[in-house]
């Protein structure tokens, strides 16, 4: 007799186009860490995990293989929103590649030849009763929230402002650019088709919070190291209900 046990977590693979499409969006929690992946020309720079991203998925693509990015982890909100645990900068990342590679398209075709803004950046969300236009990631946290919720409705770069939260956004979008400038209109689509249909990740869909955050604290993350703090607000939160994180996120990640 085989015996159906119910699981805490759903586990599957994705390919970036699948977990782009979709009636979901993805929301980062206010009290996440604010995009911190930088962005180095040095090779021997410690911190250049933008860079690292790129060389990494090209270097695959000319292989012809696919490649395997990590995991994202998440919990439901509802049934049109998943909170973002662990993936974040990966996902923050690709929203910034795409948005990139959109403004090339515009600046050498005069036309996005190849669409990403939808239904990859923005795409119209069906909801019972109604539908909307809505930005597949969305940032809580104040710190980049503006600027990436900019980028991905199409405002001209130089338009949109820079604080303290979003200077690694717009580094990692002038490297993009400038990427896509370097390897031109044919070689460019190639390798955004590639990410999207050979580039690789398993999403982790938890049942809670805490859920979520207890394969969070059993896996390793690639990618730039959670520090001290980090680490500490993870434990704060461990303790906290839910309902209670969204008051006093704000107010921690202020003090951090």
């Amino acid at each position: 007799m085989v015996v159906d046990y119910k699981t805490k977590y759903d586990v599957n693979p994705h390919v970036i186009y699948s977990i782009l499409t979709g009636n979901h969006t993805f929301r980062v929690p206010n009290f996440q860490r604010e995009y911190v992946w930088a962005t180095k020309e040095k090779e021997t720079a410690t911190d250049r995990q933008v860079n690292a991203f790129f060389d990494d998925i090209y270097e695959a693509s000319k292989q012809g293989e696919n490649y395997y990015i990590g995991s994202i982890i998440t919990y439901e909100g509802n049934e049109f929103e998943h909170f973002l645990v662990d993936g974040q900068q990966r996902l923050t990342t690709l929203m910034i590649l795409f948005s990139a590679y959109r403004d090339f398209q515009l600046s050498e075709l005069q036309e996005e030849k190849y669409v990403v803004s939808d239904p990859y950046l923005r795409f119209d969300q069906k909801i019972p009763g109604r539908n909307r236009k809505v930005d597949k990631l969305i940032i809580s946290n104040k710190s980049g929230r503006e600027f990436l919720k900019d980028l991905l409705r199409g405002f001209e770069i130089e338009s949109i402002d820079v604080r303290v939260g979003s200077k690694a956004m717009r580094e990692a979008y002038d490297f993009c650019f400038e990427f896509f400038q370097n390897k031109g209109v044919s070689d460019s689509e190639a390798f955004v088709d590639y990410i999207l249909k050979h580039v690789e990740l398993s999403w982790i869909q938890a049942d809670d919070m805490e859920s979520a955050f207890i394969v969070f604290e059993r896996m390793n993350d690639r990618g730039k190291d959670l520090d001290v703090s980090d680490k500490f607000k993870y434990l704060i939160f461990q303790q906290d209900k839910e309902e209670d994180l969204e008051a006093q996120s704000s107010e921690i990640n202020d003090i951090w």
